[in-house]
């Protein structure tokens, strides 16, 4: 049995924005490496997140984490 893994929208959107990266990966944070899975770059990129910025980013009007390079984003939607 294959095991889902959900990850949240505002991770998803770092992994889009970072997948085509053109640099070299060698000195870059895990999660900016699109040559690694998906999971391991989440896990790297929360890890580095503090308490606070995980909170924020459970908003539907996540705050942007400028010293990770995440963007803001509003993913709320009435559909």
């Amino acid at each position: 049995m294959s095991r889902k893994i959900r990850i949240p929208a505002f991770l998803a959107a770092v992994v889009f924005l970072t997948a085509n990266c053109s640099t070299m990966n060698e000195g870059v944070a895990n999660y900016l490496n699109p040559d690694l899975s998906v999971e391991v770059r989440v896990n790297d990129l929360v890890g580095r997140m503090t308490l606070d910025e995980k909170v924020t980013q459970a908003l539907h009007t996540s705050a942007a984490i400028e010293r990770l390079g995440v963007p803001e984003y509003n993913w709320w939607n009435e559909a």
